[in-house]
């Protein structure tokens, strides 16, 4: 399949404005992300880091799915051996060991993962073990290298063995984008690397940013502001035109003096006056309005809100048209989805390899 084909998959992920429905292609999911995820990712965190509204939304999503942290809930029949393990869970989560860098606790590194999944679409945390003790070194996912591919048994970096059961994953040392970006690349098995992504569909390898839907929303809104920002600026610079009456027969004296008074009179200012000869007008030119911008404004951000699964008020703090039903009934989808955000995809595939990692310390 050609790129450009495959690019299709995702508007977000084209260089027009079309919809002609050419992304309906009978592909598989890796397939339809194989293109464009690069750039997916390139431009999700363009509009993160350039759209307040964005990156109100990234965190709108972090905080209530993270929130202070989701918290390990140790059982045992042995109730000593409970609070042993209870304490030295403490020490490590609740403490910087836990961090490669020795920056964050477990709690913060959540945070931290699941933004990376939001924004990019997946993250990596590496197992690294040494000294003594255990910690997890957070990636974001351009660590994999997307040239390992196909002929290699890998999907963009992720390598699977003939049951397509992931096995490993090949790694840059450094980041592909840093200046200190060395290009060695090494496979690190599958039982060292901690892999999250949301998974839409079967078989589903790599995950995408989970703003690929609004992404040309976000974009055209973007337009809007700043078409709307420029009619707003000429609309408070008033425009006049003086008009005089023809005149063939003034000197060349008076025709000097009038050019001179032109340009005198050139630029308006606040509180000037200005004098006109006699049989010359002033007319004010009407600025133009913005009439509509907030009800698109509201509808443009109902459908960035619907396409990352919050509400409306929670992405733009507009509450003024909910009472408590119409509030209650929002905040209970938007709890369901916080639910499946946490228990499908952090706990089982982020919070729970990362106590694995800690036991066997």
């Amino acid at each position: 399949m050609a790129a450009r084909e495959a690019t299709r998959a995702y508007d977000s992920a084209q260089n027009s404005n079309t919809s002609d429905w050419t992304s309906a292609n009978y592909t598989s999911a890796n397939s339809e992300i194989r293109y464009a995820l690069r750039l997916l990712r390139n431009r999700a965190r363009d509009v993160v880091r350039n759209t307040p509204f964005a990156k109100k939304a990234l965190h709108t999503i972090v905080n209530n799915t993270v929130g202070a942290g989701i918290m390990a809930n140790i059982k045992s029949p042995d109730l000593r051996q409970q609070k042993n393990v209870q304490a030295l869970w403490h020490k490590w989560a609740e403490t910087t060991l836990c961090d490669y860098n020795g920056e964050q606790n477990f709690y913060a590194l959540q945070a931290l993962a699941m933004a990376a999944v939001v924004e990019s679409g997946e993250v990596v945390a590496r197992v690294r073990s040494g000294k003594g003790k255990i910690s997890l070194q957070l990636l974001e996912c351009d660590y994999l290298d997307q040239y390992k591919d196909l002929a290699d048994g890998c999907v963009q970096g992720v390598k699977l063995d003939e049951n397509d059961q992931i096995i490993g994953f090949w790694l840059f040392e450094k980041h592909p984008g840093d200046y200190s970006a060395t290009g060695i690349v090494n496979l690190i098995p599958a039982e060292q690397v901690i892999y999250m992504r949301r998974i839409e569909r079967p078989n589903q390898v790599h995950g995408v940013t989970w703003f690929h839907s609004v992404l040309e929303t976000i974009n055209s809104y973007n337009d809007l502001q700043a078409v709307t920002l420029v009619r707003q600026k000429v609309a408070a610079c008033y425009s006049a035109f003086i008009t005089s009456p023809e005149s063939g027969t003034e000197s060349l004296a008076s025709q000097a003096q009038l050019q001179a008074r032109r340009q005198l009179d050139s630029n308006l200012e606040p509180g000037a006056i200005r004098y006109l000869r006699s049989g010359e007008k002033m007319e004010l030119a009407k600025p133009p309005a913005s009439e509509g911008y907030a009800d698109f404004s509201k509808i443009t951000l109902r459908a960035i809100a619907a396409g990352l699964g919050i509400t409306y008020e929670s992405l733009s703090g507009d509450f003024s048209n909910v009472n408590f039903s119409s509030g209650r009934m929002g905040a209970l989808e938007f709890q369901r989805n916080i639910e499946v955000w946490r228990w499908h995809m952090l706990v089982p595939q982020f919070c729970e390899p990362a106590f694995e990692a800690f036991s066997k310390w």
